[in-house]
Parts: C-alpha cells; structure tokens; sequence
C-alpha cells in the first residue's frame, strides 16, 4: 500500500513540476500612459486571449500565463496601440515600454523576441532605403506632373474648345476648380443648346455642391468604420480634438509617400491634442494591413474595404487620392486637401500659440 500511495504522489509531483514549467510570466513598466489601466497579452494566431493584468500608478504590471508552445503575442492596452513578441513555455520576461514609442522596448527573457528584434533592426534598413528611393521618385514625379500642369493650363486658359474638356483630366475638380468654372462658363456662353455641354455644366453643378459641401466652417459629415482590428470607430469619437482626415491607398505611390510626412508630422504634434483619421480605399484587407506595417502607421486607421465606393469616401466626394480634410475639435471645416510643408504650416498656426 506504501509504495502505491507513494507511486501516485511522485506522478502528481511529477505532473505539477510540469504545469509550472509551462508557467509564463510577463512583468514589466509601461512609461507616458496614464489613460492605460489594463495590458493584455493574445495568441496572434489562436485569436486567444494569453492574460491580462492591471497596470498600477506607477506603470508596473505582472502576468502570469499558461503557455504549451512558443507562440507570436499582441501585447496591447485598453486602445489601438500594440507590439508583437514572442513567448515560449517557463519564459520570465521584462519589459519596460515608452507608450508613445513601442518599437523602442528593452525586453529580457524572451529569446524569440531578441532574435525578432534583431532581424527587424536589420529589416529596417532596407525599409529606409526603399522610403527613401519612393520620396525621390515622387519628388521627381511631383516636378515632372508641376511642368506637364502648367503647360496644358496656360493651354485651357486660351482655348475654349469642347476637346479642352478632356485636358481637364489631368487635374483634380477639389484644386482646380478655377479651370473647371473658367471654361463651363466660357462653353455655356458659346454654345448653350449642345446637350453635351448641358451634361457639363451639370457635373460643374456636383461640383460646386461639393465645395459647399466642405466650405470653411461646415461641420464635416460623421464617419463610422473599423479599424484593421475590427473594432467600430466614429469620427464624433475624436471630437476636442483637431482631426486630419487622410483618404489614402496602398497603391497610391503619392499616398505612400504622403505617409514619410505624415509620420513625422504626427510625432510632432500629437501631444496638442492632434489626431489622424486615416480612411485607406484599399479593397484588399492583407494590402492595407501590410502597408500601415511597412509605413510605420501609427495614427487611427479605418477602411470598409469599398474602395472608392465606400460610403465614407462618396459623402466626403473623394474622387482622387491622397485627399485630406482638416477639422476642429467641434467637427468643423478648417481646411481641405492640405499635405507636406503646407499642411505643417497650418498645424503650427492653429496648434502652437
């Protein structure tokens, strides 16, 4: 009887030795997040929650969890904001995390995040490179497209043939619209009764109604979508703040390279209650989601996947990207289609005083 009592108590001890090895802890100190009450820790793949705990006054947390395989992690906090790393069984990892820096965070105990942070610290250089060659690109681009523009409007404005029209394509209706009124007025004027001209001026008209639409001072009309993590998110959820909504693709070279700007716009001036409301018209999820990766997109993101015939973009009248509107924290029209050093320009006017 002994030596089975004392069989079944060495495989309990046995057994028991073995569920605390799979015990993961994860502790650590979160820096510049006083909002952030609670840290939760999901299986990338598994879509389960791994833990959570609470995060103190002073920033600290600790989570102990149960993990049978090394696995990819999302470690996040009650918002949008999250990092990956990678767990394995019996792992005693900390981490100590600057909020309005993620990608900077010093961990311990976690040899598969050492090696993840290793490769994306070498990943890195070629991702600079590469925004760096698509900023030359566009920048030559841009000089080329400015040339081509000023040649084909000094044309418009000198010529007022139907064929004008079609070099109206080269422009865009929200920065244009000078060129546009010129030469429906003039075609009017000319030949009132041609029905084609009739279907011009009412596009004219759309227009013009567009504009209004968006005029300074307008309160912008409401926007709700979901974010790439599937939550739900309104425009009237940012209101106190000033908003840039940003209407971007991750196949719009121009977009692609508005982003380098954006970034660093945003790093700038986000701590005077600034936000940026980016609506990608991507149709492809795995697209989108790879390009707010690579582009290091750390602002609010939301899409329907529509395309540019997601409602959001028909109310707004987006009809080429990148295309920007600027509110104030009550929801109103500061400006539109704003970008680079003149969208800067205006921040520091209306945020800096």
């Amino acid at each position: 009887m002994k030596i089975f009592f004392s069989t079944i108590l060495s495989i309990l001890l046995v057994f028991t030795d073995s569920l605390f090895a799979q015990r993961t802890v994860v502790s650590g100190n979160l820096e510049n997040c006083n909002a952030c009450k609670e840290i939760f820790i999901d299986d990338v793949w598994g879509e389960t929650e791994v833990g959570y705990a609470p995060i103190n006054m002073n920033g600290n947390f600790k989570i102990t969890a149960h993990i049978e395989h090394e696995t990819i992690c999302s470690m996040h906090f009650n918002d949008e904001n999250s990092t990956v790393i990678i767990l394995s069984p019996g792992d005693s990892v900390y981490i100590k995390l600057d909020y309005n820096n993620l990608d900077s965070m010093e961990i311990t105990g976690s040899e598969g995040t050492d090696y993840l942070k290793h490769i994306n610290k070498n990943i890195a250089v070629f991702t600079e490179k590469e925004n760096d060659a698509r900023k030359a690109y566009e920048t030559q681009l841009e000089i080329i497209r400015h040339e081509k523009k000023n040649y084909i409007r000094s044309f418009l404005q000198s010529d007022t043939t139907l064929a004008s029209f079609i070099l109206l394509n080269e422009f865009s209706p929200e920065k244009d619209f000078e060129l546009f009124e010129l030469l429906v007025d003039a075609l009017k004027n000319k030949d009132h009764t041609n029905p084609l001209i009739d279907h011009l001026s009412s596009y004219y008209d759309e227009l013009l109604q567009t504009r209004n639409l968006l005029n300074i001072g307008t309160l912008a009309p409401e926007i709700k979508l979901h974010t790439a993590n599937g939550k739900p998110i309104e425009l009237s959820d940012l209101k106190g703040k000033y908003v840039l909504i940003d209407f971007w693709a991750s196949w719009c070279v121009p977009c692609r390279a508005a982003n380098i700007r954006l970034a660093k716009i945003y790093e700038n001036y986000k701590k005077y209650d600034f936000e940026i409301f980016g609506i990608s018209l991507d149709r492809d999820f795995n697209e989108w989601k790879n390009a707010i990766s690579v582009d290091r997109i750390t602002w609010l993101q939301a899409s329907d996947l529509s395309g540019f015939d997601s409602e959001v973009a028909q109310a707004y009248k987006v009809s080429s990207i990148p295309f920007t509107v600027l509110i104030d924290k009550e929801g109103k029209v500061i400006c539109t289609d704003l970008r680079g050093e003149d969208l800067e320009d205006k921040l520091k006017e209306i945020l800096i005083k």
